[in-house]
């Protein structure tokens, strides 16, 4: 199953829209949708480093017998229809355009739809191309980017000239014709003072970048977007979604790590009360280009 990001007609979402907008009806861009409604299975799915969440679905309860029952009496089972009605609120606003998110399966987050039955989280999810932003600067001005709570991802820069109408305003053409204009250094200077950052100042000036066509009057030109980073469900490698649990003294979560349709690992971690170690193994994905599998031994504890 997947969803269509893209155009196919010309009607839908139309409203105010240039005819040059909507022409294209052969754009598609098939999203796989990621469900993690099911203990220890190994999802297929494609999403790129620059990707966010878009939530489908969530429910926190049970719907079910078999989901996180693993020793469990029947007792605590038996109730599969028991769903808390706010959870989908919830989880969107903590994730919905986000990278990453973290969303605890717990009482005190959703409530409890169903006193005595044992209840886990499900999360359905999808990624959505990262909305990328554009800053021009003009030369002798400071570029000034923000990203509030989140952090800055540099894509691209340039300062120099690429065409002859951005900062051209009461400029002769002598100033603005020349639109092969580079500074080479311009991505490293720019990634070296606003990456990871929440805020930088940038000045468009040939002492930070040197000039690289003298006569030429230039502007400062930065791609980026805001990235907000934590621990569930990452759209950047690796990438992590589990169903989590809850229930007295164990507590299980799975890591489901693919970069394609083909690719996919699992690894499972138990902590019982006792603290005793499990095994953990996990598939680690570098950039999407090659995968090293690492095992370790860990405890965890996840207090609920």
């Amino acid at each position: 199953m997947s969803a269509i990001y893209g155009r196919t007609d010309k009607r839908i979402c139309t409203t105010g829209r240039p005819f040059s907008e909507i022409q294209n009806t052969a754009c598609v861009l098939k999203i796989p949708i990621i469900s993690a409604s099911t203990m220890f299975q190994s999802v297929n799915y494609v999403c790129t480093g620059n990707d966010v969440i878009q939530i489908i679905n969530a429910n926190y309860g049970r719907t079910d017998s078999t989901t996180c029952s693993h020793g469990l009496p029947d007792t605590i089972l038996a109730d599969t229809n028991c769903y808390a009605s706010g959870t989908l609120s919830i989880v969107a606003t903590k994730c919905n355009g986000k990278s990453s998110c973290t969303v605890q399966a717990s009482n005190t987050t959703f409530k409890d739809p169903c006193f005595g039955t044992s209840k886990y989280l499900t999360v359905s999810h999808h990624c959505l191309p990262h909305p990328v932003q554009t800053s021009v600067t003009c030369e002798g001005d400071n570029a000034v980017l923000t990203c509030g709570a989140g952090v800055l991802n540099i894509h691209n820069a340039n300062y120099g000239r690429t065409d002859s109408t951005a900062c051209s305003t009461g400029r002769p053409s002598s100033q603005t014709s020349k639109t092969d204009c580079y500074a080479t250094n311009t991505l490293t200077e720019v990634t070296n003072r606003c990456e990871g950052k929440s805020s930088c100042v940038v000045p468009a000036t040939n002492s930070v970048f040197s000039d690289p066509c003298y006569g030429t009057y230039k502007y400062l030109s930065i791609k980026y977007s805001c990235v907000v980073h934590s621990e569930f469900l990452f759209c950047h490698h690796p990438f992590i979604l589990f169903t989590k649990c809850l229930k007295p003294h164990i507590h299980l979560f799975i890591y489901t790590n693919c970069n394609g349709p083909s690719a996919a690992g699992r690894g499972v971690a138990r902590t019982d009360s006792l603290g005793s170690d499990r095994r953990l193994l996990t598939d680690t994905y570098h950039m999407g280009a090659h995968i090293q599998r690492k095992r370790s031994t860990q405890t965890r504890a996840l207090t609920l």
